[in-house]
């Protein structure tokens, strides 16, 4: 068989290089690899509009069916898997290139190959999982939010079980962020934390919490001090307890390396983060409208009242740890509101 070169998949593509390339990828699928190695070299050759060329070829060529390359008895070893990374990889490429239509046009081709359940049931799960992710992130940096949401929906509605539920959840927390609007990501949260065995919020707030001498603590004041020790260095306005301070304090969690809320473990996040937060935002409650305490026989099972109104603020730290809501918007300014 002649040998695939270089020169034979950059240069014209006849049908005789595309007839011996597919034959002898069938033959051993890991043929592939040297189309996808000769993009690289050519990408780091400065020639990216040529690797996508390239690789726009060999998408084209499989939607065509040439050579009957579709044909199970003849072709048994081609995957549509490999189709579909090299879609993904394409609109990548064309998003990098700032050319978002032909993005969402090879994004769309690579939906083409595991539209419906059945079809992934054929697929490399990791792929499809990549597919629909890679798709709403380019949806959601578009600005296209509600095809983000029907994206993200999509990939619910096929994908009961998979490996890439950190980046859909952290997916959904982005669209929430942009559209104001936790419901649907409250909600896949809780799904899977139930599904994981992780703790609920009522099994936290039975929790007793344990100082740092690993006593009994059942003292908001005391407890928010955590808090502040934590953080007092990064965030000198944490002392006043107020709008400003929790302002500072959501930059930390979303943008400091050492802060990241997203990198605290499980169980420092139930057993101390969340009621010390929760505590230091029950002290921002009471400091910006003027309430006070309701003792309880658990430190997360306390409550604040403002004249009429009874608020947990353990349940918004847990949503700030677990679910990634934000203390200004989320927390603050809707209490702000209900205080006006």
């Amino acid at each position: 068989m002649k040998e695939i070169k270089k020169q034979d998949l950059i240069e014209g593509w006849n049908d005789e290089s595309q007839s011996e390339f597919w034959k002898a990828y069938c033959k051993k699928r890991n043929k592939l690899d040297f189309v996808s190695r000769t993009a690289n070299q050519l990408i780091n050759e400065q020639q990216q509009q040529v690797a996508i060329n390239l690789l726009s070829c060999i998408v084209e060529d499989y939607n065509q069916n040439k050579d009957q390359i579709l044909s199970k008895e003849k072709y048994p070893s081609l995957y549509k898997s490999d189709i579909l990374k090299i879609c993904i990889r394409i609109a990548k490429m064309f998003k990098e290139l700032d050319n978002t239509d032909l993005a969402e046009t090879y994004f769309e081709k690579g939906e083409a190959f595991y539209l419906s359940k059945e079809k992934i049931k054929s697929l490399d799960p990791k792929a499809a999982w990549e597919g629909y992710l890679s798709w709403a992130q380019f949806y959601i940096d578009s600005g296209n939010l509600d095809l983000a949401s029907k994206t993200l929906d999509k990939f619910e509605k096929c994908h009961s079980n998979h490996g890439s539920y950190g980046v859909f959840m952290k997916l959904h927390i982005q669209l929430a962020k942009l559209t104001n609007d936790f419901s649907e990501s409250d909600r896949i949260h809780c799904e899977r934390r139930k599904w994981n065995g992780l703790s609920s919020y009522e099994d936290i707030e039975n929790m007793d919490y344990l100082n740092s001498l690993e006593e009994i603590l059942n003292d908001p004041i005391e407890a928010a001090e955590g808090i502040i020790v934590y953080h007092h260095v990064d965030c000198e306005e944490i002392y006043a307890k107020d709008r400003l301070a929790l302002q500072k304090l959501d930059m930390l969690f979303n943008s400091n390396d050492e802060y990241l809320i997203s990198d605290y473990q499980e169980e420092f996040l139930n057993s101390k983060m969340i009621p010390e937060l929760g505590s230091y935002l029950g002290e921002v409650l009471i400091n910006s409208f003027k309430g006070q305490w309701i003792r309880a026989d658990k430190l997360m099972k306390f409550r604040v009242r403002i004249t009429d109104r009874i608020i947990n603020p353990f349940f918004y730290a847990y949503k700030v740890a677990h679910y990634g809501h934000r203390l200004i918007e989320d927390f603050y300014n809707k209490e702000a509101t209900n205080n006006v």
